[in-house]
């Protein structure tokens, strides 16, 4: 009996370290179902050499706002206008902007990218 008694013990033992080892083990967040990205404005019809804004907002399914999204902003046409900063990151109301810079006359789409899902501003640029 003795040993039987042992054994039970340690197989108790080794149950409860495991429990708790995998229990402390760090958890990746669970990927989103959906979110919905929002990029204002639409359009932009400006001037070249000049600075303007353009915002996005993230929401979740239910339309609450997703803070600490990682969004990734790039221009499809670099020699017409360019983006800073390059990536961004949603504040608490799901809402972060960048400065988009004209360089020449053209015309391109800013991309806002995150968890797989893009939305984009179309931004015409014009002579001074």
């Amino acid at each position: 009996m003795p040993k039987k008694n042992m054994y039970e013990k340690a197989i108790f033992v080794l149950g409860i370290l495991s429990f708790f080892l995998l229990n402390s083990c760090a958890q990746t967040p669970a990927p989103r179902d959906e979110i919905n990205l929002f990029a204002t404005p639409f359009k932009l019809n400006v001037h070249s050499g000049s600075v303007n804004k353009g915002f996005i907002e993230v929401l979740d399914k239910q339309g609450m706002p997703i803070s600490g999204a990682i969004i990734k902003v790039f221009s499809t046409s670099p020699a017409v206008a360019v983006v800073k900063p390059e990536e961004i990151t949603t504040d608490s109301l799901g809402k972060a902007s960048v400065s988009i810079y004209g360089i020449s006359p053209g015309g391109t789409k800013i991309i806002f990218s995150a968890e797989g899902r893009d939305v984009s501003i179309d931004v015409i640029f014009s002579e001074h």
